[in-house]
Parts: C-alpha cells; structure tokens; sequence
C-alpha cells in the first residue's frame, strides 16, 4: 500500500527443512496503514497471530494478515506507530480531522470503544480489548487520560491494561513500537480493574550491573466507568535514579579506582589536599542500600548517577510475611 509513512525495515527469520536458520524476510514492512489517521501517521504492522500459540513455522508472511486496529481477538500483533507533530499556524476552524468530544461508543467491527477528540495531531480518547505494551523509540508522544497527561520520551515504556487514552504530539511527531494483546474484559464494555493490585515490582535484591540505566515505566488502567487513571510512573518503579553533573572532565586512567579509599588529590593553592574518603563513603552507602553508583566523564561534563531500590533489601520479603 503506497503511503507517506516512514518504511520500517522489518527482518524475519526462520529455519529450513534442515533445521538450519535462514532469513524468510528483509526489507520494508509491507502492512502499512494510514487512510484512518491522516498524512504521515498510521500503523505498519510488523508481525501478526491469530492464537495465544501461535505457530512458529512456515513461510508465510504473517505481517501481512487483514488489516484490524485491535488486532485477532485471541492473538495479537507488533507494530510501528508513527505521529506527527502540531502543524504550523494550526488552526482547529480549518482542520477537516476536528470530531469533538462524545459519548463512548463501539467502534466497528467490534473491541474498539470511542470518545472522540481526534484532529490533525491527536487520535481519539479510546480503549480497546487489548493490554498494549509500548517503547517509545523517536520523538515524543503524549498520552492523554482523564486524571493526566504524560509525556512519552525516547526509551520509556508504557503498558495500557485497557485504559480509555489519546494520543497527541503538541510539539514533535515520533515513532512508537506497539506490542498489543488479545485480552477480555470480564464486566463487558465496562473494562474495569479487578481488586487493587500494585504493579508488581523487580526484587528489591537486585542489583543492576553498573551503567544500566532503568526504564521509565508507565502503567494505566480504568478504575471507574470510562475514566482512566494513572496507575503508576517511575523508573521501572523498584527504583529511584539521583543524577548529578558537573563541569570539568576526569582523566580517564583514574576513572577505574575513583571510589577507592585514600585518593585524595594533591594540594592547590588555598585549598588543603583532601583524604579522599569522600566518594568512597558514598559508595559504600549505596551499596548498603542495595543501590550502584558510578560515573562518565566526557565532553567537558563529569556525570554520577546514583540508583537506589524503592524499597530497601529484605523489606519486600518482611512485607510479604
């Protein structure tokens, strides 16, 4: 289908009748659609399933299935979402996408429900049967519930547990990868929260390997007839990241041995030489914590970067008990 979005280059691969693996596809994904959502925005689909287990053999181009905005109603897809930003000198009087703002409504042919809202740079206020996990990859997106609005950034993730939202990009256009499953609803169009349960945390034990940075992670759900919420926003919400910078550069031979104890630096004129006991205290107090910290020096900014659990080593396990 010819369109103004972005071609994604999509490689899939298999194995041969010997077991051996091979590339089935490489080149631009061929499912794009943008009809719905106007010039440069629309899907591409990457992959396709009609089953929670899907096949995994076979030559068949499974990205390439009928078209359906929330995907088989026992399977799911992955697929690129591409947004544009606010024209320039927008003008709502004169946008022939503008549909104000109504009651919810099913939109055809079924597990889609709709608010309305939509313009030139917004989708409408809209839920579907789905649980949607999405990683922003490009530019920004702003996802638009009824008790916030959340700016989306390039790696940060967010998973929809069929929550009412709209999407709008107010300064720049981006692209998004969607993962969107099959899900049922269990008091019908309602689709509200069952029970009050905490988005479920990494053990507060773990330690991430030095330099990791966590994921932002946002979470959303209906906790009230056609009114969403957010649930949660954080760096993968079992931890807390404190960055500092500073002007100046580190001479990267001291770099490995920076937290070790008794580097004092030499003296400088008016200033006593220092024991060096600073960073190494601090060290040693995060990693009491369960936390890590370290540092990257380059381009004439020095950067720390302390992650710390939200919750403190063995409070999880206390809690359980």
């Amino acid at each position: 289908m010819a369109t103004d979005l972005r071609p994604i280059r999509r490689v899939v691969t298999t194995n041969d009748e010997r077991g051996r693996s091979k590339i089935l596809f490489d080149g631009p994904a061929p499912n794009a659609h943008q009809a719905s959502m106007g010039v440069g925005r629309g899907h591409t689909n990457l992959w396709v399933w009609n089953d929670a287990l899907p096949t995994i053999s076979g030559e068949v181009d499974a990205g390439n299935m009928p078209y359906d905005f929330p995907g088989p109603p026992d399977g799911g897809h992955l697929r690129v979402v591409q947004s544009i930003g606010r024209p320039t000198n927008y003008d709502p009087a004169n946008d022939p996408d503008v549909v104000p703002m109504h009651p919810p409504k099913l939109r055809p042919p079924s597990r889609t429900w709709d608010r309305g809202g939509n313009n030139a740079y917004s989708s409408s206020m809209h839920k579907t049967e789905t649980v949607d996990y999405g990683i922003q990859l490009f530019g920004e997106r702003v996802c638009v519930l009824d008790d916030a609005e959340v700016s989306i950034r390039p790696g940060d993730i967010i998973v929809q547990v069929g929550a009412y939202h709209q999407w709008t990009s107010p300064r720049e256009g981006g692209i998004m990868l969607f993962d969107m499953i099959a899900a049922r609803f269990l008091d019908g169009e309602q689709g509200l929260a069952q029970g009050n349960d905490r988005p479920l945390p990494v053990s507060a034990e773990m330690r991430l390997p030095s330099g990791v940075r966590p994921a932002r992670r946002i979470v959303t759900i209906d906790r009230e007839r056609n009114r969403s919420s957010l649930v949660s926003d954080g760096r993968c919400a079992d931890v807390v990241v404190l960055e500092v910078a500073n002007g100046g550069t580190i001479d990267p031979d001291l770099l490995p041995q920076l937290f070790d104890p008794f580097r004092g630096r030499e003296p400088s004129a008016g200033r006593q030489q220092g024991l060096g006991l600073g960073l190494f205290i601090a060290h040693q107090i995060v990693l009491a914590h369960g936390g890590d910290i370290d540092v990257r020096s380059q381009a004439g900014v020095t950067r720390f970067r302390v992650t710390l659990p939200r919750v403190a080593p063995g409070a999880a396990a206390a809690q359980a008990a």
